[in-house]
């Protein structure tokens, strides 16, 4: 059974011969997979760790194969994004991917071939460092940053100010990206938004906005150019151009009470007016119907009593 995954696998500090300075080598993995045709030089070694050794500090390796069965290591001058006939699938072998080009989000990922759903690392303009984020590429023809996730419950999303700012949980699972970075990934470039529900009769909607971003020191939402075509309705028209509203940071729009604080209301964190037509940053209900506007609220779907069983937002940048 093909099984693939994009991780962080090694992290060399390599010194270049020639001018005495140091390079980062990222290898990505691909199970029962190989590139073939590329092969400049073929040895046995123990593991695949002393084969990312040799072709980080080889200038001609782009990729490496490793054979499981006889602990064969062969260095390739060349990709599978450079050749992607030659790759091909084989069981009980390795492919490692040394990324020299530092993508800047899950669409460049997948315009260079990669189509597999996971954890990739991606370098945007001002976090040099890069950022580990979940790439969606299989929905609406990939390439989607996949930045909130509810599905079960298992992570608090009542958090404060400075978490959400920071992001939190676990992109495999539940999990907020966090404010900082999407304010920094929305900063340049243009970026289409889509929301998905799933309700607890394992219905499903989606909502599509081919304009969003998150802006200064309040992380004010801005969301644009609604698609009619979404049959989860547009439950964000009425928090476009908010500020983002904690329980320990109130920057909401109440027009009846000064000093309510939706997120304290309605137990999460949101661009509240006064106070939803969304939030699905609320308290998880294992089932439907709840509380009037608490839960995982698209009102345009769903009514206020009804709480989602699952959600999800992502993001990507048009090109």
């Amino acid at each position: 059974m093909k099984a693939t995954i994009s991780v962080w696998i090694l992290a060399f500090l390599v010194k270049l011969c020639q001018c005495l300075q140091w390079r980062e080598s990222i290898f990505f993995l691909t199970y029962n997979h190989t590139l073939i045709n590329h092969k400049y030089e073929w040895k046995t070694v123990s593991s695949p760790v002393f084969c990312g050794r040799d072709c980080s500090s080889d200038r001609q390796c782009a990729s490496f194969n490793y054979h499981i069965s006889n602990k064969s290591c062969e260095l390739n001058n060349a990709t599978r994004d450079h050749s992607p006939a030659d790759f091909i699938q084989l069981d009980g072998s390795a492919y490692y991917d040394m990324t020299r080009n530092q993508y800047t989000s899950c669409q460049m990922w997948y315009t260079a071939g990669h189509r597999d759903n996971g954890i990739y690392t991606i370098f945007p303009a001002g976090l040099t460092d890069g950022i580990r984020v979940y790439c969606d590429m299989e929905t609406d023809e990939g390439g989607w940053i996949v930045f909130q996730r509810r599905q079960d419950g298992s992570v608090d999303f009542y958090r404060d100010w400075a978490t959400y700012q920071s992001g939190f949980g676990d992109p495999s699972g539940e999990f907020w990206l966090g404010n900082d970075i999407l304010q920094a990934l929305t900063k340049s470039g243009q970026w289409e938004l889509r929301v998905g529900l799933t309700d607890w009769e394992n219905g499903t909607a989606w909502a599509s906005y081919k304009e969003f971003a998150v802006s200064g020191d309040l992380y004010t939402l801005h969301v644009g150019s609604f698609d009619a075509n979404s049959p989860a309705g547009d439950a964000l028209a009425w928090h476009n151009g908010l500020n983002f509203t904690t329980k320990d940071r109130d920057n909401d729009v109440f027009e009846h009470l000064e000093s309510a604080n939706c997120a304290v209301r309605a137990g999460g964190a949101w661009w509240f007016k006064g106070c939803l037509s969304s939030h699905l940053n609320g308290i998880y209900y294992q089932q439907g119907e709840e509380p009037v506007a608490h839960g995982l609220q698209w009102q345009e779907w769903k009514k206020d009593w009804y709480s989602m069983k699952k959600c999800y937002m992502s993001m990507k940048e048009l090109v």
